[in-house]
């Protein structure tokens, strides 16, 4: 079964950062200890039905409102999406097995 995808509402262009996967942005004190699949940025905050919706499937980076999809399928942080935001992994992240 697909593993499900989670959407997050990007920062306005104004307040732009780093996106950081994993661990907070701004003091590198927190960090998540497990496994991340698929990360996908829309251009609006999506309703519950969505994310429910979109849990249940593989995304292929060109639905409507995705702006950014990392899926890991080739254990490196490329977006899929045609936006090509590409990312990088910091240092002690390791790319987990498919």
């Amino acid at each position: 079964s697909p593993t499900p995808t989670i959407g997050i509402t990007p920062p306005t262009p104004a307040t732009a950062v780093d996106l950081r996967i994993g661990r907070d942005s701004f003091y590198a004190r927190y960090f998540f200890d497990g496994r991340v699949d698929d990360v996908g940025v829309f251009n609006k905050a999506l309703t519950p039905v969505e994310v429910r919706s979109l849990a249940t499937r593989s995304l292929h980076g060109r639905e409507p409102g995705l702006i950014a999809l990392w899926n890991f399928d080739s254990r490196s942080p490329r977006d899929v999406s045609p936006g090509g935001h590409h990312g990088t992994f910091l240092p002690g992240v390791a790319p987990g097995t498919p």
